[in-house]
């Protein structure tokens, strides 16, 4: 990624799509959400390696988070458009046998 793209990845409605194909809003989201909580996110491009994308976020201790979640697993499946994050609760869970 250039870098007079890469100096604006976080500014809001700043997109190198088409008109119409993008919002220029996902990066600045993903920043807000990780400073909310505490957290930040940072980027690094190499022309030719690829880009790195860092989402920092604070420690949660466990007694804090809902029970739903304590204890389980988190999967993710990659997709061309995306990938998805699945939390699998061990005790919901379909048996595998």
């Amino acid at each position: 990624m250039p870098e007079e793209v890469l100096s604006r990845v976080f500014t809001p409605y700043f997109t190198t799509k088409a008109a119409g194909i993008g919002t220029g809003l996902g990066l600045p989201q993903v920043q807000r959400f990780a400073e909310g909580r505490g957290g930040a996110v940072g980027m690094g491009s190499e022309r030719g390696a690829g880009t790195l994308v860092r989402l920092i976020l604070s420690h949660v201790h466990v007694a804090v988070l809902p029970g739903s979640i304590v204890g389980g697993e988190i999967a993710y499946t990659p997709a061309p458009e995306g990938g998805v994050f699945h939390l699998i609760n061990p005790a919901t869970a379909a048996p595998t046998s």
